[in-house]
């Protein structure tokens, strides 16, 4: 099988312009404070971490935020948190493996995993202090909530638009079966609901181990579509309103894909794979 994911389909990448405008407001907000004669400690952290730490005292820190450098924090930043939210879904799966984990055993938890290695052998770039805390709201919230996890890391696919995606979470919750997709971050974008969309219109599912999909229809019939959003002080569920727009939406999405992919050089070796994503 050899399905375009979800997430490739909609581009991951934030547009040009509200990166800049971003740095633009910072950068303004920085010179202020400089002026008041105040630090900024987020920011202070991040440069010493880079060894610029010297550079914040003798320039203008509204400087800093330009060129390459800010490019590669960037990217740097969104890896972290990529690897905070692979490391919270993992608790899903051991929840569902070991019935329980205590709110003693959380941190420890946490450590174990940071020292494991990715599926692609690198290590995982976030620290402890940056996916405890929402590893302890998930945890509270499955054990308050009940929570019966009846599968994790679902692997679905549509037969006749051709694309790929991982649903994150299949739990009954509170007396309702709910199709969930986790994230970490408090911004629910228009990409996360056509991302919905696409799961909940998946038409078939792939076992663990075999390129075969089976009908998706019995399996998923009466369940809640939704986000399940983890945070630093809470988790909660939202559910997905309107799924047929987003669908729309998220077909429109897949046509732009596909005529850009058949613009591209040697087009036929741009294909992702069916993976998670």
């Amino acid at each position: 099988m050899d399905y375009p994911g979800v997430t490739t389909i909609l581009g991951g990448d934030p547009p040009a312009w509200a990166w800049s405008t971003w740095v633009a407001d910072e950068a303004k907000r920085l010179h202020a404070l400089a002026i008041a004669g105040v630090k900024d400690l987020k920011w202070e952290a991040v440069w010493t971490e880079s060894g610029l730490e010297w550079c914040s005292s003798e320039v203008d820190p509204a400087d800093l935020l330009q060129g390459d450098w800010l490019k590669d924090h960037g990217q740097r930043m969104q890896s972290r948190a990529a690897d905070r939210g692979t490391v919270v879904e993992m608790l899903l799966e051991d929840w569902k493996t070991l019935g329980y984990i205590g709110e003693d055993d959380i941190e420890h938890w946490v450590n174990n995993k940071l020292c494991e290695y990715k599926a692609d052998g690198t290590t995982y770039r976030c620290h402890v202090s940056e996916v405890l805390p929402y590893a302890v709201q998930l945890r509270r919230f499955l054990e308050e909530n009940a929570v019966e996890i009846k599968a994790t890391s679902i692997l679905v696919c549509h037969e006749d638009l051709k694309y790929a995606t991982v649903i994150d979470l299949w739990a009954m919750i509170d007396g309702e079966l709910w199709s969930l997709n986790l994230k970490t971050s408090a911004a629910t974008t228009r990409k996360h609901a056509e991302q919905i969309a696409a799961e909940v219109n998946a038409t078939h599912f792939i076992p663990q181990g075999s390129q075969e999909g089976l009908p998706l229809a019995p399996v998923r019939r009466g369940m809640t579509p939704g986000v399940l959003l983890v945070t630093q002080d809470s988790a909660t569920l939202r559910r997905l309103k309107n799924t047929p727009y987003w669908f729309r939406s998220f077909k429109a999405a897949h046509r732009r894909y596909l005529a850009n992919l058949a613009d591209m050089p040697f087009a036929s070796v741009q294909k992702s794979k069916a993976v998670a994503a």
